[in-house]
């Protein structure tokens, strides 16, 4: 069911851009509507140009979406959530980052593994899977390990929102970068 999903007629490819080269994300917009169609005008609007992935878990995620430019920052409004659909969280899943019901805005997730404990409710409804094709690229992204606010030593979204890449740059030059995005036909 899930292989069908993703290579249904409805299925929309993006590229990601990436400094470690691009991935194919294959959305289903029957999975999550509202997530399909934010992250589809994030592309149009031009929001992927140097976007730090400054999340990065070993077996679990990437999460990438913090930006300084209020442009950008405050741009989106938050999402309804989508209701559940019983689509489990595999490795190369995308989905939304939230803090909460009806939370999500712009901070994305690709996972690295499966996570059998995500999925169970309105707040995770994964909106496609990085393309078999890409996988290699996703599994070579730089780690920079957990935000220090759930114990880690990664970067700190909330630097990252106050300073821009220049926090980065200056405290976590190995991290890699959305560097632009664009529809795939």
């Amino acid at each position: 069911e899930l292989a069908k999903d993703l290579h249904g007629p409805d299925v929309v490819k993006v590229r990601l851009d990436t400094t470690k080269g691009p991935l194919i994300l294959r959305l289903v917009p029957h999975w999550s509507p509202n997530g399909c169609k934010r992250l589809l005008q994030m592309v149009d609007d031009g929001f992927f140009k140097d976007i730090a992935i400054y999340r990065g878990i070993e077996n679990f995620l990437l999460q990438f979406g913090v930006v300084e430019d209020p442009k950008r920052a405050g741009g989106y409004e938050k999402i309804m959530d989508d209701p559940l659909c019983g689509v489990p969280y595999l490795e190369g899943m995308v989905g939304f980052a939230a803090a909460g019901p009806n939370t999500r805005t712009q901070q994305l997730c690709l996972f690295l593994g499966s996570a059998p404990s995500l999925g169970k409710n309105s707040v995770e409804t994964p909106i496609g899977r990085v393309a078999e094709c890409s996988l290699g690229t996703l599994r070579k992204i730089q780690l920079m390990g957990d935000i220090p606010q759930c114990g880690g030593s990664g970067p700190d979204p909330q630097k990252l929102a106050n300073l821009g890449n220049a926090y980065i740059a200056e405290n976590f030059p190995k991290c890699d970068f959305i560097t632009g995005a664009s529809r795939v036909p």
